[in-house]
């Protein structure tokens, strides 16, 4: 039988498990994202977290207003793989798909940023492999972060 209050002790440790993934940033990220900064590009945020824990990850990492955009999940946006929330920010950034980059290391998010027309590059130092993001659509791939300065600068 599973208790009455399991719902709530649940979503509170849920809520405290990805606030700690705040702590775990990859190395060199914060350096190559300063340098994205630095080279006057825009930076954004999409992840299929529920936009209620995305955002207070992203600002215990970072602090408040690093990024230009953060999209979590939402019942209006529809998840990777589907291209809505890559289009949404374009949107609301003002950018074309065509001439952005999503940067991702799973294949829904190839999935997602070949299906929005969006530049994809492979990040390797996540959850994923070459093999598996190449047989979503990837051509471009980065071992490090910090590569990312060189791709797309």
């Amino acid at each position: 039988r599973v208790p009455d209050n399991f719902g709530l002790y649940f979503w509170t440790n849920y809520e405290n498990y990805y606030l700690r993934a705040a702590d775990r940033l990859y190395g060199g990220i914060r350096e190559t994202l300063d340098g994205l900064k630095t080279h006057g590009h825009a930076i954004a945020v999409f992840s299929n977290k529920p936009h209620r824990f995305t955002y207070p990850i992203i600002e215990k990492a970072f602090g408040e207003n690093y990024f230009d955009f953060v999209l979590g999940g939402t019942p209006e946006i529809i998840h990777k793989p589907a291209p809505h929330g890559i289009n949404y920010i374009c949107k609301m950034l003002g950018f074309k798909p065509e001439d952005t980059y999503m940067i991702g290391d799973l294949p829904a998010d190839a999935a997602s940023a070949l299906a929005a027309k969006t530049n994809y590059i492979g990040a390797l130092w996540g959850y994923s492999n070459r093999e598996k993001l190449s047989e979503k659509g990837a051509k471009i791939f980065a071992e490090k972060p910090i590569e990312l300065l060189d791709i797309i600068n």
